[in-house]
């Protein structure tokens, strides 16, 4: 039994490493520039929080895979984790939109700009 625990512990660290290498990897590769261009300044150096999310995402549903596909889980159990997995990303990503968009949004119930003054409408801006 205890063996089948140290495996279990080990696979995991070893994915867990895995994963986490090829985000690495894939960074490097992604700024990476062509043959053409590695001897110019040019720098591509943006931040690509999408494809970091994507590759971990994938790196993780690949490994549930591998481990159903092993053996070490039987398939309920990796649909499960998939779920999980799936769950927690999509409840990231829409607090991720939520604090992203708020302050880009202005309330029509009671308008006001970054100072806390009352916006007001143009006719207002008009007759003034």
């Amino acid at each position: 039994m205890a063996l089948w625990f140290y495996a279990l512990v080990l696979t995991g660290w070893l994915a867990s490493a895995s994963v986490r290498d090829f985000v690495h990897l894939y960074a490097y590769l992604d700024n990476l520039l062509p043959r053409k261009l590695r001897n110019t300044t040019m720098t591509t150096s943006r931040p690509r929080p999408l494809r970091v999310a994507a590759s971990i995402v994938g790196g993780l549903t690949a490994l549930v895979s591998g481990l159903v596909g092993s053996g070490l889980l039987t398939g309920g159990q990796g649909d499960a984790v998939t779920g999980i997995i799936t769950a927690v990303i999509t409840l990231l990503a829409a607090f991720g939109i939520t604090l992203t968009a708020e302050p880009k949004v202005t309330p029509l119930a009671d308008p006001r700009d970054h100072h806390g003054r009352l916006l007001i409408t143009s006719t207002d801006s008009e007759a003034a």
